[in-house]
């Protein structure tokens, strides 16, 4: 098992604020340059895209037009003190065109605290992949954490008013940080899950998605259908919306301790579930085979077990190549 942080390097919570010093202090000197901007803004990436935020707000029609009668010169020591401890290695200030940069100043400081999460640009998204029989662990920066079962994959976007996750194939296992202001959002299928803060786990077999709940509640929405499932419930989202409602133990067990228990699933799924932990490839050779209903307590961590298992209680045939395992029917009388 892997871990893995998505915690950026630095506290860059400083650079909204220093930015905003360096426009206006950019737009006092006629738009030259200040001494020692261009060392500040190749620092950090960071740096440059607070600065190119608010230099493009700086020259905003509406908020030029607003500012036009503001002329408060006595208020530029308390205006320029907005950032405790400013640029590294700043300049003395010039004293030139003090109204319009106090003005300004005082209003890309404002913004810089109250809305520069919404001004900037939204991060990469990060991707995260397994391969079969690999499990990972991603904690992310806002404090969730997502276990990715084997050949699973997601693309994770976390931004200012939402957190986004692509769940694009294999299973997850959500321990969502509550965060009020940023609801949790996941998108596999057709289906989406919503939550605010939870502990909740999705698999996609196939064609197939299935939602289980382990602690608080969790919207889904798939083809204009939607269910609000709370602690010990289970939904499939199928291509044309939402299956029945069942229940399960939450204490039971799952997929991390290599265990998945089921009150009735094809048999192709249980393969899938299988596959993602199996050192060898598992296929069904006949889709009427894989439409076989199987339930019980089955272990996903010894594939090889639970297919003898599996082939001594329902009417299958294991046949082993050298390319992996075959699932067939099998006509004869199980006892």
């Amino acid at each position: 098992m892997s871990r893995d942080s998505a915690l950026p390097p630095g506290d860059r919570a400083q650079a909204p604020c220093d930015a905003a010093d360096w426009v206006a202090r950019k737009l006092a000197g006629d738009g030259a340059d200040p001494p020692g901007l261009q060392r500040w803004l190749a620092a950090d990436p960071a740096h440059r895209a607070a600065f190119d935020a608010l230099w493009a707000l700086a020259h905003d029609a509406a908020l030029l037009e607003a500012l036009a009668g503001f002329d408060t010169p006595a208020a530029m020591p308390r205006v320029l003190s907005a950032s405790a401890s400013g640029p590294a290695a700043a300049p003395p200030r010039r004293r030139r065109r003090w109204p319009a940069a106090v003005a300004l100043a005082a209003s890309l400081a404002l913004l810089a605290v109250l809305a520069w999460p919404w001004l900037r640009p939204d991060p990469a998204p990060l991707l995260a992949a397994t391969a079969p029989g690999q499990v990972r662990v991603l904690t992310l920066d806002d404090g969730s954490v997502l276990t990715l079962n084997g050949a699973s994959r997601v693309r994770v976007q976390l931004r200012a008013h939402r957190r986004e996750v692509a769940l694009e194939a294999g299973e997850v296992f959500f321990d969502v940080a509550h965060d009020a202001r940023r609801p949790f959002e996941v998108a596999l299928g057709t289906a989406r899950v919503r939550v605010l803060g939870t502990v909740f786990n999705l698999a996609r077999d196939g064609a197939t998605s299935e939602l289980s709940v382990y602690s608080g509640r969790v919207e889904i929405v798939s083809r204009g259908a939607r269910q609000v499932l709370a602690q010990g419930m289970r939904i499939d989202a199928v291509g044309d919306g939402l299956g029945a409602l069942a229940r399960f133990d939450p204490d039971a067990g799952d997929w991390r301790e290599g265990w998945l228990q089921t009150a009735g699933i094809p048999l192709s799924r249980l393969v899938e579930r299988l596959n993602r932990r199996s050192p060898q490839s598992i296929a069904i050779a006949d889709p009427a085979v894989g439409a076989l209903q199987v339930s019980g307590r089955f272990r996903l961590d010894q594939p090889e077990q639970t297919l003898a298992h599996l082939a001594r209680l329902y009417p299958l045939r294991i046949q082993r190549t050298a390319t992996g395992i075959t699932l067939t029917g099998d006509t004869a009388v199980h006892q």
